[in-house]
């Protein structure tokens, strides 16, 4: 089994890095926040932790100096240890609870959670009373798998619910009595060390071990230097691939998630294609591969986690996607050769005055937006930025113009093949015809080359 002691090592600094020295940015009627971008923000706690009490209710969205911002996450340990706090109310604009963000709310009875959560982090509920007076078995919170609570039965199948899109850190870790599992198509992406201890793993043969259609971990010891991932996978789990020494990989375009450290330490790596279906790259994801020399980030992806590129350090050149809206912290710091970087964001994004350990690179960027990156705080200190020549504000340079209208796609201009998929990564359509319908209600994402548009079926 590959050991997992650079997972824990990292964890530790993760962690570590998640204690702020000033826990918040601002604060509005007793609840405190931390900019996450100049359109959202995090709830987070005070100057200390325990601040909250009594029965809260968060808003969708909060005014600070004349600035609205939509409330998105409720941050690490944010009411940790609130031990006065019996009820919390949380906004339909909510999407993230994270790691630890209610742990030793010992009498918080109720909590009202919306169907809008895409990600709990692990120990969220930790040593609530709500939590506790859960029955014991698979606790699912709307279309997430939580965890496992209790203690499980030896010989134990389980048939995860049909529906579920996400399972959570650790959901049946150190579960021995978990012996078979099924895994429905719905399920596109899990959390760390979720199967880690149980006997479905154990079980398992060495190399590359899939969990329905997540690439979930590398069993033992693989020496290919070249690997093809499984044709219908939609994620790379959590240290999927990390400290493997494979030097290229295919990954196919079906995957839609590549969850934190995935591909870390990977050092012999040569070169990557982050698939066109991506929309975040999360913490650590290429961290340590010290071979990559160039990457492009495709356009779906509007954020890029901490530490994402750090050590990669023969990183000469870099492409920012025109969605990306925050880059995180020591994001490329001690990559040390980066010598051009192409942002195709008209709004500079957000970022941290770590997310680059120098400013000596050529920082290209779409016509008309040299004022605006010059002005961006933390962006203004690079002396070289050039506008690029107008008609390069996509990474394909295409005069594709694609909009829907009765349920039909409509693709004008369009002379190239290009794919539509469903937003689980289902292919719907390859070809090149001008209208295609659409018959089933949701989000897609028609992509052609390097371009992708996410279009919306009502």
């Amino acid at each position: 089994m590959k050991s997992h002691l650079h997972q824990w090592i990292l964890v530790a600094v993760t962690l570590l890095g998640m204690l702020p020295v000033s826990a918040y940015d601002f604060q509005v009627d007793g609840i405190y926040y931390n900019i996450s971008n100049e359109r959202e923000v995090s709830v987070t706690y005070g100057s200390s932790q325990g601040t909250y009490s009594g029965d809260m209710v968060i808003p969708a969205r909060v005014t600070y100096s004349g600035v609205t911002y939509s409330v998105t996450s409720i941050g690490y340990s944010a009411f940790g240890n609130c031990v006065n706090l019996t009820s919390v109310t949380i906004p339909e604009s909510v999407t993230s609870i994270d790691m630890k963000a209610f742990e030793g709310c010992s009498n918080l009875l109720s909590i009202t959670i919306p169907e809008s959560i895409t990600y709990i982090g692990a120990y969220a509920f930790e040593g609530t009373a709500w939590y506790n007076n859960l029955p014991d078995g698979v606790v699912y919170i709307g279309n997430l798998l939580y965890r496992y609570k209790g203690t499980m039965p030896a010989n134990t199948h389980i048939d995860i619910r049909e529906g579920t899109v996400y399972i959570c850190d650790y959901a049946f870790q150190h579960c021995s009595g978990l012996t078979s599992i099924t895994i429905p198509d719905s399920v596109i992406s899990m959390g760390l060390s979720v199967f880690q201890g149980t006997t479905w793993y154990d079980n398992q043969p060495d190399g590359i071990v899939y969990a329905g259609n997540v690439m979930y971990d590398i069993k033992g010891f693989i020496s290919e230097q070249h690997i093809n991932v499984r044709e219908g996978t939609t994620a790379i789990a959590p240290y999927g691939f990390s400290w493997s020494s494979m030097m290229s990989i295919t990954i196919p375009e079906s995957v839609v998630s590549i969850g934190q450290y995935a591909f870390s330490g990977c050092s012999s790596l040569i070169s990557i294609t982050i698939p066109p279906l991506v929309t975040s790259l999360n913490s650590g994801a290429f961290q340590n591969c010290s071979s990559l020399t160039s990457v492009i980030i495709p356009d779906l992806v509007t954020s890029i986690g901490n530490y994402v590129f750090t050590y990669c350090s023969n990183l000469t050149s870099i492409t920012i996607g025109r969605s990306v809206e925050s880059i995180g912290d020591g994001v490329f710091s001690d990559c040390n050769l980066l010598k051009t970087i192409r942002s195709y964001a008209v709004v500079p994004p957000t970022i941290k005055n770590t997310t680059f350990s120098s400013y000596d690179a050529t920082l290209y960027v779409p016509a008309g937006c040299k004022g605006a990156y010059q002005e961006a705080e933390y962006w203004k200190n690079f002396t070289d930025i050039v506008e690029m020549p107008s008609g390069m504000e996509s990474i394909s340079d295409s005069d594709m113009r694609i909009y829907v209208a009765d349920r039909m796609l409509y693709v004008e201009n369009g002379e190239v093949p290009y794919r539509v998929y469903s937003v689980s990564g289902q292919l719907v359509y390859s070809g090149n015809d001008s209208a295609v319908r659409l018959s089933v209600p949701g989000i897609y994402v028609v992509q052609a080359g390097n371009s992708s548009q996410k279009v919306i079926v009502k």
